[in-house]
């Protein structure tokens, strides 16, 4: 398949299945999620990393290449933080206390989900700002043309 064709996703899924069912099986107390080639696993910290490790084995045997740089490890408290050091140290993750934006929303700490938010809602205020400046100069375009400027 190539990038765009109409069946990519739907094949994508299919080769995807087996890789994510064996995750599945690891253990009954890990919860994962995925959304294209994005996967998320909940659970506790050794659990997760026998998830992480097999993900990586498995994962190149069907064309999914897991790039720890790119892993977070979202801590709900800080007193995990030293036993996520000592499990994920070597393993190329990052690991934060805070939060992380995930697949268009934001998961951690109050903090940080506000924080996340308000960035959000500051860029939406800017974005119909330069719309309606545009609007003024230009009241006769047609919309698609006021967005096509912005985007």
């Amino acid at each position: 398949m190539t990038q765009g064709d109409n069946l990519a996703m739907a094949m994508y899924a299919i080769g995807t299945r087996s890789p994510i069912d064996s995750l599945g099986e690891l253990n009954a107390d890990i919860v994962q999620a995925w959304f294209a080639d994005d996967s998320t696993c909940t659970g506790k910290l050794e659990d997760l990393l026998i998830w992480f490790r097999k993900l990586k084995e498995l994962g190149p045997l069907y064309g999914y290449y897991p790039e720890p740089s790119k892993c977070k490890l979202i801590l709900k408290n800080r007193e995990l933080y030293e036993r996520a050091l000592e499990l994920f140290g070597n393993e190329g993750v990052e690991i934060s206390l805070e939060g992380e934006r995930h697949l268009g929303a934001v998961v951690g700490s109050e903090q940080f989900k506000q924080t996340y938010i308000s960035t959000k809602v500051q860029k939406w205020v800017q974005d119909v700002e330069e719309l309606s400046n545009i609007a003024k100069d230009e009241p006769q375009d047609e919309p698609k043309q006021l967005f096509r400027v912005i985007i």
